[in-house]
């Protein structure tokens, strides 16, 4: 038994280096993925809004999709193509973070959609103004 573990062990160790660095240490984070803009999403916003709420979204990209917590993105008012790329792309794998990773496979299809056409409805908070102006 010790020497099957010892030869996968040997194995695993040899693959590992043969691979690239990059291969060895994804990136925790990586940009978004490309998206058509204004590709035509179709969905039920009423839907979206459950699925946002019960899939627990709201927990950290905030109620309406405006995050109150700077770490994570605010996604009110952004467009419905790119919201729909994003998540497909955290499922997919080509775009990486762990947590939405995670998160976007909670998702069906057609879930997505209509998460997407939520938050595209939803209003976008208004840029903060330098003081004095």
């Amino acid at each position: 038994m010790k020497l099957i573990y010892t030869a996968i062990l040997a194995a695993a160790t040899a693959a590992m280096a043969a691979a690239p660095a990059a291969a060895q240490n994804p990136p925790l984070v990586s940009e978004p993925v490309p998206y058509t803009e204004g590709e035509v999403v179709e969905g039920d916003a009423a839907l979206g809004e459950a699925a946002y709420a019960g899939k627990g979204c709201l927990a950290c990209h905030g109620v309406g999709g405006v995050s109150v917590i700077p770490t994570y993105q605010t996604l009110a008012g952004k467009e419905a193509a790119y919201l729909k790329a994003q998540l497909l792309g955290f499922r997919s794998g080509a775009r990486v973070e762990p947590t939405m990773t995670a998160m976007s496979k909670l998702l069906s299809d057609e879930e997505v959609d209509h998460v997407a056409v939520y938050l595209s409805q939803q209003p976008a908070p208004e840029a903060a103004t330098p003081s004095g102006q």
